[in-house]
């Protein structure tokens, strides 16, 4: 018997303008118990709640198994990281006779599968037969009944492991699992090719930013009701409707103007994000923090780079979810210029 392997992380405050997504994503759950699978894939900027959306859609299977594994940058870099991380847990779990009922399937389909993911042998050559014996895998699997599989910061999943997902949502039809797959939105031209098949591919749902009022509702939350409708405007202005930023800000409302607050989770984050680019990424930022928003070839002079260098870095710095996607450098939220 395939035990669930999900312990809920919610956070205890309640998820602002998420109604619609939570909704879509409880009808692929009514649809998964009755049978059928899918795909959903949560689309939005860094910051936007995605981790908290995916929670609270996990919790909300309820009785349904599911298995759980959030990407990493080092996965990007290892083949079928995630997919160990997928299904590592429940294969140890299993006891010896049922491991070799899961290899039997259609005469050892599974095999190579299976050994990959307890590390017990290295990916077959040729993909195709990797990703038959992983579907076979998750057949056997299956056999206990309907299975979530969910992929937090696809965006840093390894490219094989994004091909095993999308290998699965080509054949949703012929199991009950339901692939949930959370993801930072980068440009269309910026994501891998399997990545970008999958997005397609998926039912998309999308974390819009917050409206006024919703940011409203979050500061409320956050122990900040009866604010003004002004105040209430220039939060929304400086976070860009952003949830982790609104979040970050609120623990500072009060102290001065709150165009001029820059909240030190927010700064330490950036640092961090800044620090995984290299200095050409952190030059153009720093560039842009003092032009506000500059054409690429006004800031790639401030910052001391040609414009192809200062062309690349900015699509990097876009990917780290800090410049914005207009044709004009800037960054996403005030909040982040100010940090820089």
């Amino acid at each position: 018997m395939v035990r669930r392997h999900y312990a809920s992380s919610v956070p205890s405050r309640r998820l602002v303008e998420r109604e619609a997504s939570l909704a879509q994503a409880g009808a692929a759950l009514d649809r998964l118990r009755a049978g059928h699978g899918a795909a959903l894939c949560l689309l939005g900027p860094a910051g936007a709640g995605k981790t908290s959306l995916l929670d609270s859609i996990l919790a909300a299977a309820g009785d349904l198994r599911v298995l759980h594994a959030a990407a990493g940058e080092l996965e990007a870099h290892s083949p079928y990281g995630v997919v160990r991380h997928l299904f590592g847990r429940v294969l140890t779990a299993l006891d010896p006779d049922a491991l070799d009922g899961l290899d039997g399937l259609a005469h050892g389909a599974a095999r190579a599968a299976v050994d990959l993911v307890l590390h017990r042998g290295e990916p077959v050559g040729d993909p195709s037969v990797m990703l038959n014996s992983l579907y076979w895998l998750l057949d056997g699997l299956v056999a206990d009944g309907p299975l979530v599989l969910a992929v937090d910061d696809a965006h840093w999943a390894d490219e094989a492991s994004l091909l095993f997902c999308r290998h699965l949502l080509s054949r949703a039809g012929e199991l009950p699992v339901l692939l949930v797959v959370a993801a930072r939105d980068i440009l269309p031209e910026r994501r891998s090719p399997a990545l970008a098949a999958l997005v397609a591919d998926s039912a998309r749902v999308d974390l819009e930013p917050l409206s006024v009022a919703g940011v409203r509702s979050c500061l409320a939350d956050l122990g900040h009701a009866g604010i003004s409708d002004d105040l209430a405007a220039a939060c929304a202005d400086v976070t860009g409707g952003n949830p982790f930023l609104v979040t970050a800000l609120a623990e500072l409302l009060g102290t001065t103007d709150v165009r001029a607050l820059v909240p030190r989770t927010v700064v330490d984050t950036v640092v961090q994000r800044l620090t995984a680019l290299g200095s050409a990424e952190q030059a153009l930022a720093r560039a842009v923090a003092i032009l506000e928003s500059a054409p690429l070839r006004t800031a790639a002079g401030l910052a001391g780079l040609s414009p192809e260098e200062a062309g690349v870095a900015a699509d990097r710095l876009r990917d780290a979810g800090l410049f914005a996607t207009e044709r004009l450098l800037g960054f996403r939220h005030a909040l982040l210029r100010s940090a820089v």
